[in-house]
């Protein structure tokens, strides 16, 4: 297993989805932004949480996450024993984060987030989560991600038609409940002082994104899994 520490700073927008291709071909009009392609443009991202059914509780200050990258877009999401990152994210007033990355089997990832405190207690530790109470994986998104880089070392992300998926009574498949109607817009800067807000306010003042809180997308995750969980176990 490989752990990185990540530490950076970073601003998120939202857009409508109709603005996406405007958002790109201005993106790419800029000299100072290499466009980068990856092989696996689609990210996918199961989030965790614990408590009582409806309520999905996260860990206080803590984004608890499995993210990997894939080809082609799905109904359903399913994770296997390939190779997934296992994220833990510290944010420090909605803007800089800490991240603990941990290159790991899919099923291992969820085996030891699933696990009690006593089952999964060195790994637990490693990833400084210890103490928190057993979570389980209960919605994922799926998008397609466009990246440039900036001469400065910036890096901007584009997340196009971001779709919504609910675990229901297994915990290694999930599937397709609901498309946001939203695309994200992501600033990434590696450190502070490192900001170049006039490239960012260029860009967001051209592709007409907007400010969200922090957590909106997790917010907005949260109403779409307990709006479609309730609707399920109805009679």
């Amino acid at each position: 297993m490989n752990m990185d520490d990540v530490k950076r700073y970073e601003y998120r927008y939202f857009c409508e989805s109709e603005s996406c291709e405007k958002a790109r071909g201005y993106m790419d009009s800029i000299s100072t932004l290499t466009r980068i392609e990856y092989p696996n443009p689609i990210t996918e991202t199961v989030y965790f949480t614990h408590g009582l059914r409806f309520q999905y509780q996260t860990p206080k200050d803590l984004v608890v996450r499995i993210r990997r990258y894939v080809a082609q877009e799905t109904e359903v999401l399913e994770i296997n024993h390939e190779p997934v990152f296992l994220e833990v994210k510290m944010t420090q007033e909605g803007i800089a984060n800490i991240k603990k990355r941990l290159l790991i089997n899919g099923v291992d990832a969820i085996n030891i987030l699933t696990r009690t405190e006593q089952e999964s207690r060195a790994d637990k530790i490693l990833l400084e989560i210890g103490g928190i109470p057993p979570l389980v994986p209960t919605g994922a998104t799926q998008s397609h991600r466009y990246h440039w880089t900036h001469t400065s070392g910036i890096r901007i992300t584009l997340d196009q038609d971001i779709r919504f998926f609910l675990f229901q009574g297994c915990l290694y498949k999930a599937r397709l409940i609901e498309n946001l109607g939203e695309s994200k817009l992501e600033f990434k800067f590696p450190k502070s002082g490192t900001e170049n807000l006039d490239i960012k306010q260029q860009i967001i003042a051209r592709c007409g994104c907007a400010k969200r809180d922090f957590d909106y997308l997790e917010r907005r995750s949260k109403e779409c899994l307990v709006k479609n969980s309730q609707k399920t176990s109805e009679p």
